[in-house]
């Protein structure tokens, strides 16, 4: 793994990458980034990791009857996309196509400026568009279905004839979409942040077995954990942020108008960039 001590040293390693980027209805091919403050966090969404996975459809139903005027999007991306704004857990992990705002966000986090960061280049990934047919499949299950004995040939039964789920022809393409490890997905950008941090997503999948003691096609699932990147399906790099480089790599970022203050819309992030640019030496 390769180590950045500056942001030159970064431009630098960047220059190597080529991406072979082709834009068509539903796909665009990038490369993407993601910046994590500890090197050892593993690349999880707060859904998988928190211990919420199998009640997602039971909380998100519940939201969008609770506060229906906070969540009265038609896109079912845009609903997790501010959910996970929100800090609510998903199975969204959030990525960006600018790499200086993942070298930010590996050196940002003040209670972790004592471990190394860590960026992850995403090299020529197949990106979708929020309303793809993968995207479409995968979204029918979050807010329809819990993980356990889902009968896969009911769900074909009812969703077959979906003009937007039209890759739908047996039960394996169902199972096909619902355990790709990973749907990279260009959203909408339907907040300012997004704006800001060009942000984007991974869309986890998960793991499918047979259900015990039922019919066939009748599968439960469990969440999806990358503990090897070679299984994200597309090339990637983890480029390595000593500790003690940190702080000067994120004033070198804010001479060139990465910060707190651009990347955050909100005004808690804009008073706390302002704070810290007037600390007092100790």
């Amino acid at each position: 793994m390769d180590t950045i001590r500056s942001v030159a040293d970064y431009i630098s390693h960047l220059k190597v990458l080529r991406s072979n980027e082709s834009v068509e209805r539903f796909a665009v091919r990038q490369t993407f980034f993601r910046g994590q403050a500890n090197k050892d966090w593993p690349l999880i969404p707060t859904l998988y990791r928190n211990g919420y996975f199998e009640k997602e459809a039971a909380m998100i139903k519940e939201i969008l009857n609770e506060l229906p005027d906070e969540f009265n999007l038609a896109d079912r991306v845009d609903i997790l996309a501010k959910l996970q704004h929100y800090g609510f857990p998903t199975r969204l992990l959030d990525i960006t196509a600018n790499p200086l705002v993942a070298l930010y966000f590996a050196c940002f986090k003040e209670k972790e400026m004592d471990n190394d960061g860590a960026i992850y280049v995403f090299l020529d990934v197949e990106a979708r568009w929020s309303d793809h047919p993968y995207v479409n499949m995968v979204m029918e299950y979050i807010f329809q279905y819990t993980p356990h004995n889902v009968n896969l040939s009911e769900m074909l039964m009812r969703l077959k004839n979906r003009p937007d789920l039209h890759i739908l022809h047996d039960e394996g393409d169902i199972l096909d979409c619902l355990t790709m490890p990973v749907i990279a997905i260009i959203p909408r950008k339907i907040t300012n942040r997004l704006i800001a941090q060009e942000g984007a997503f991974f869309l986890f999948g998960m793991n499918a077995y047979p259900a015990a003691n039922t019919h066939d096609n009748t599968y439960s699932f469990t969440p999806l954990v990358i503990d090897d990147l070679d299984k994200l399906g597309f090339q990637c790099q983890k480029l390595i942020i000593p500790a003690r480089y940190k702080r000067e790599i994120l004033d070198q970022l804010d001479l060139l108008g990465i910060n707190e203050r651009i990347l955050f819309a909100d005004l808690e992030h804009q008073l706390k960039y302002y704070m810290n640019k007037h600390r007092p030496s100790l």
